[in-house]
């Protein structure tokens, strides 16, 4: 930290002033001059010496679920023998991270050995993070010194966002292909199933000899299959819909990739077969079709990776508030048109899916578009499941604006309506793990989806 005079000025008054008083032989003009010298002579007293700062950046946890705020503390020592009577400084925060509580700058003073902690929370999108030097600028205390630094602090550089589910539930429409995911159907299997009348060609290891001794009637043990499920992940990537919190942090596509992508993940590593699509005209779809090998996994993170760089690229299109908050109240024909829309977007879907799949749409529920997928899915016999992140709210307990407050009204309607047509919808609060609201369905479901 180099100090810089501030006090050149008041030096060369004193000077002129006095040179002045001793040729005109003027006393008063004379003692003028001592004023400003009084002043350097003060600030050379009370001098910045060369300090002497330890500084250490702790996060709260590096690695974070989507909607997870990171507390942010930063820890300045003093490790010389003067003190500093005015210490500021600030923490550099990575471009794309949103400060969403507390400040990452202060102002303190320092005596030798003592410390100082400023502490914020940031709500980081997807993504590994890089937080940069620390700017540190002290004064002596009559301001006439002043010294500006950047230090590089002790401790953790990086916060990452992403974390993969531990489990992804499923329904019970699968393909009849080994696989991990058990049904009720009786046959090949570990766990037991039922018993039935032996008939002519059944394993003599699944002749139940216990029975046939005891009642003298041949019988067969059936076990509970695993067959291998085919889901198709959808996600709602429409610019219309994308949007983020006042605060910042991650949008909507930013969650629905998010979830689709670490289902995907989830389910291949369990043997099942998934492919990932977008909600959008056929035309602009990118489709990877169910599969679990490497070529479908290369394409699915491609697809991945496209769709959260152009979520970074085009921002949020609606607003803070989401698309809802400049909608009539009355909806008219702006919801006609997003039905019929999100008809056709179903149709084409449909036209796309193997007849057995599953369908996960990942969405924000930001217009009706996707309740009329829902139910054109149903109506040709896809089972669906819609995975909801609610983006409307407040993460940092503020109260929501009026376009808040409507958005998120509308979306809780048409998780009603989901509900209502018996489909699986979880309502996702960003600061939960997903996988802990995919729990509460599964319990809401009494058994109906199995694991």
């Amino acid at each position: 930290m180099m100090p810089v005079a501030r006090w050149h000025g008041a030096l060369v008054a004193a000077l002129f002033s006095s040179a002045v008083g001793l040729y005109v032989g003027n006393h008063t003009v004379l003692l003028i001059g001592t004023i400003p010298l009084a002043y350097v002579v003060y600030g050379s007293v009370t001098g910045l010496g060369p300090p002497s700062l330890e500084i250490e950046r702790a996060l709260g946890d590096d690695h974070v679920n989507p909607g997870e705020p990171v507390t942010v503390t930063v820890t300045v020592r003093n490790d010389g023998d003067r003190p500093i009577p005015d210490l500021r400084l600030v923490d550099t925060v990575p471009e794309d991270v949103a400060v969403v509580d507390g400040a990452p700058a202060a102002g303190v003073a320092l005596r030798p050995d003592e410390t100082a902690t400023v502490e914020y929370d940031v709500l980081p999108p997807r993504g590994t993070h890089e937080f940069g030097s620390v700017a540190v600028r002290g004064r002596s205390l009559a301001g006439t010194l002043v010294g500006t630094a950047m230090l590089e602090p002790s401790g953790t550089t990086t916060v990452t966002c992403d974390t993969l589910l531990d489990e992804f539930p499923l329904l019970d429409q699968t393909m009849p292909f080994p696989g991990q995911h058990p049904t009720d159907a009786g046959g090949e299997g570990i766990e037991f199933h039922s018993v039935r009348e032996y008939r002519r060609g059944d394993p003599l290891s699944h002749v139940d000899w216990r029975r046939l001794a005891r009642t003298g009637e041949l019988a067969t043990v059936t076990y509970r299959e695993e067959r291998a499920a085919a889901v198709v992940f959808v996600i709602d990537a429409r610019s219309e819909v994308t949007f983020s919190l006042p605060q910042g942090g991650p949008s909507t596509t930013d969650y629905a990739v998010y979830a689709a992508a670490q289902g995907f993940l989830t389910l291949t590593d369990e043997g099942h077969q998934a492919g990932v699509t977008t909600l959008s005209p056929a035309a602009e779809r990118t489709w990877v079709p169910p599969g679990r090998g490497a070529n479908t996994e290369a394409a699915a993170t491609d697809l991945f990776d496209s769709l959260q760089d152009g979520a970074d690229s085009r921002g949020s299109s609606a607003g803070a508030d989401g698309p809802d908050s400049a909608v009539a109240a009355d909806g008219g024909d702006d919801d006609a048109h997003e039905t019929a829309g999100g008809t056709d977007l179903g149709l084409d879907l449909v036209q796309r899916l193997p007849s057995h799949a599953q369908v996960v749409l990942c969405t924000p529920l930001a217009d009706d578009a996707p309740t009329a997928v829902v139910e054109t899915l149903l109506a040709n016999h896809h089972d669906v499941t819609v995975l909801s992140p609610n983006v409307t709210g407040s993460v940092t307990g503020t109260a929501p604006t009026p376009g808040q407050a409507v958005t998120d009204l509308r979306r809780r309607t048409r998780l009603t309506d989901l509900q209502r047509l018996g489909v699986p919808a979880v309502d996702w609060q960003p600061d939960t793990p997903l996988q802990v609201a995919l729990a509460g369905v599964i319990d809401a479901r009494n058994g109906g989806w199995q694991r």
